[in-house]
C-alpha cells in the first residue's frame, strides 16, 4: 500500500512539473472598447477572406517590444507585413461606394 501512494505521489508530482508553464514573454498592453475602435476607425467592414494569407516584400521592427536573452541582452524583434484579400458585405463606416474587396 505504501508502495502504491509512493508511485501515485511520484506520478503527480511528475504531472504539476511538466504541467507548470515556462516563462512567458508579455507586455503591458491597453485595454480598448469595440466602441473606441469604431470611433477611431476610418473603415469598418464586415468580410470574409477570399484568400490565403501571404507576405509583402514589407519589413519593420515591432514598436516598443524588445527581446532578452538569458545574459539580459537585448534585439528588436522583427516582422514581415501580410496581406489578405477580403469580400466585403457590408460596410458599417466608411466610403460605402468603396470596392467589394479589400486588400490588407
Amino acid at each position: 500500500m505504501k508502495i502504491l501512494r509512493f508511485v501515485f505521489v511520484l506520478i503527480a508530482a511528475a504531472v504539476l512539473v511538466c504541467a507548470t508553464p515556462n516563462q512567458s514573454e508579455a507586455r503591458f498592453t491597453a485595454r480598448i472598447s469595440y466602441q473606441e475602435l469604431v470611433d477611431k476607425s476610418e473603415l469598418v467592414v464586415i468580410a470574409t477572406p477570399k484568400s490565403k494569407t501571404t507576405d509583402t516584400k514589407e519589413q519593420a521592427y515591432l514598436p516598443n517590444i524588445m527581446r532578452q536573452d538569458e545574459n539580459g541582452n537585448q534585439s528588436r524583434v522583427e516582422s514581415v507585413g501580410v496581406e489578405t484579400v477580403f469580400a466585403v458585405a457590408a460596410v458599417l463606416k466608411g466610403d460605402k461606394r468603396s470596392s467589394r474587396e479589400i486588400k490588407r
